[in-house]
């Protein structure tokens, strides 16, 4: 299995060279990671570093940041090293303060797994979630070097679990622990090494809500009750348009798309129909602002009672953690099952899907009540504060690991 994986990892690599020809995105996957050994070589501390963290893109990062913005508190001192394999992932955190050096994973061959451990020579390893590459795992064992896995969570369809999965699950013995999000250990790896420890994202929206701070001009725009929209897709404006014209009327409404291209900006006025406002204008004088801006829509949560969060009408919904967090009760479309939060918030009746504007009006009536409303909200806030502590747990583990290397 090996030497087809090792060929498998060549074509990858000459694929990749080939498309960079004419695809902006493999372009940056290999201009990123030329001369890769002289630049580590370079930044990397006469020591090593501390901390080794890797992630595939911005999903994983979101769930490691937690981890490394607290081990970055508690040691400020330590070199931290951030590695991603996706360009998006790199290009949006190239800058992040919160590592001393922020670079590409090489292509898993045997010699760049030796070479990267040499030069980057980590106290502690951590891996994200799913991304992690055999060469590496082989070359980690091999060093006996220290490495985690966090946020894991394993499936029945997943690598391990597949015509294969005896050869990649051997791989998972490079950790010394796995910490896993949920409670669904796996019979494969040694169960004393198993630590149930949770979601970090939880830590970090509830953090986020606390430390928030919320736009002076839309503080003075409220006036009433307020609808949050949040990453809205062309699939999800049917129901806005009827819930803003409809059960919602007298509301006030803030509208973030998923897309802020003019395009979208101009589907979502169409079907507001009557006056809104750019956030971007600074004057707002309408019931509907429509935020064309990235990074608000998290500071708008405090003003709201309620939210429609898109994304369920087709690959699935984006974070309702956020909302949750605030208090707001929240709607998502059908497809959320691959989102724990979807499920479980579904269970305690401060989460609702919704297949239809009918469906959607049907689950909104009674939270137009402000005694329904405000027993949800109280149930949301106590959900996700149930959820926090897996980064206090991963950390009490890195600090032993630090203190004892």
């Amino acid at each position: 299995m090996a030497v087809f994986y090792n060929l498998a990892i060549w074509v990858y690599g000459a694929a990749i060279r080939l498309a960079s020809l004419w695809n902006k995105k493999a372009r940056d996957w290999v201009k990123g990671r030329k001369n890769w050994q002289g630049q580590l070589e370079m930044d990397a501390p006469p020591c090593g570093f501390d901390l080794w963290m890797h992630c595939s893109s911005l999903g994983e990062f979101g769930q490691g940041r937690p981890v490394l913005e607290s081990f970055r508190n508690l040691y400020p001192d330590k070199k931290i090293l951030l590695t991603f394999f996706s360009p998006s992932g790199y290009a949006i955190r190239k800058n992040y303060p919160g590592a001393d050096l922020v670079t590409y994973l090489p292509l898993d061959t045997k010699k760049n797994a030796r070479d990267f451990l040499r030069l980057a020579n980590p106290v502690l390893s951590v891996f994200v979630k799913y991304d992690f590459w055999p060469n590496m795992m082989k070359e980690i064992l091999a060093e006996k070097r220290r490495a985690y896995l966090i946020a894991a969570k394993f499936h029945s369809g997943d690598q391990f679990h597949s015509w294969y999965g005896a050869w990649t699950q051997k791989f998972l013995q490079a950790f010394e622990i796995i910490f896993l999000q949920d409670d669904q250990k796996v019979s494969f790896y040694p169960d004393d090494r198993q630590i149930i420890s949770g979601d970090t994202r939880m830590d970090r929206v509830i953090r986020i809500q606390e430390e928030q701070k919320t736009s002076s001009v839309l503080q003075s725009w409220k006036k009433g009750p307020v609808f949050i929209w949040g990453s809205i897709w062309p699939e999800d404006l049917l129901i806005l348009k009827e819930g803003i014209h409809g059960p919602l009327k007298d509301w006030q409404h803030i509208i973030a798309p998923h897309d802020i291209s003019p395009s979208m900006i101009s589907r979502i006025v169409e079907n507001v129909r009557g006056s809104s406002d750019l956030f971007s204008s600074g004057k707002i004088e309408s019931k509907v602002v429509i935020l064309d801006t990235i990074g608000d829509l998290a500071s708008c949560y405090s003003l709201g009672e309620l939210a429609y969060i898109g994304g369920g009408f087709g690959k699935g919904i984006h974070n309702i953690q956020e909302p949750l967090a605030a208090g707001l009760p929240v709607f998502f479309g059908p497809k959320h099952q691959k989102f724990i939060e979807g499920s479980e918030s579904l269970e305690r009746e401060c989460g609702f899907s919704v297949s239809s504007e009918k469906e959607f009006f049907d689950n909104l009536k009674p939270l137009l009540e402000k005694e329904n409303r405000d027993k949800a909200s109280n149930t949301a806030k106590e959900y996700i504060r149930s959820k926090a502590g897996a980064t206090e747990i991963i950390l009490d583990h890195i600090k032993a690991q630090i203190h004892n290397p």
